[in-house]
């Protein structure tokens, strides 16, 4: 992955949580934004074939940064956006890392950069 495509793919992940949880009025969990941000940069530095061929997006390109940013943000959003929330003491709720895998499971190959 070139350097410059991290630093926008993180902000973009960042807003992303933080949309999701203005939308919903739900907290996305601690837990559940490491692992959606390490599978996203896990897949920029290591499936770079899977970028290009998927979504036409080249990971060591930094021109395709904002582009790549861009689709993992959509797709974060959607999986986040859709995924079950929790009911937590108090009366609290909370988008939880459970519930986004029970999503990516039902929907698991049709959702890239989740899968292979």
């Amino acid at each position: 992955m070139h350097p410059a495509v991290r630093e926008p793919v993180s902000y973009e992940l960042t807003r992303a949580f933080q949309e999701v949880q203005a939308r919903r009025d739900v907290p996305v969990g601690p837990e559940l934004g490491l692992f959606v941000t390490g599978i996203v940069i896990e897949s920029l530095e290591f499936r770079r074939n899977e970028w290009e061929k998927n979504a036409n997006l080249d990971p060591d390109n930094s021109n395709d940064a904002s582009k790549i940013a861009a689709h993992a943000s959509r797709v974060v959003q959607f999986l986040i956006g859709e995924s079950e929330t929790y009911a937590l003491s108090g009366g609290q709720k909370r988008t939880l890392l459970i519930s986004f895998l029970e999503l990516a499971h039902k929907k698991w190959c049709g959702i890239f950069p989740f899968c292979r």
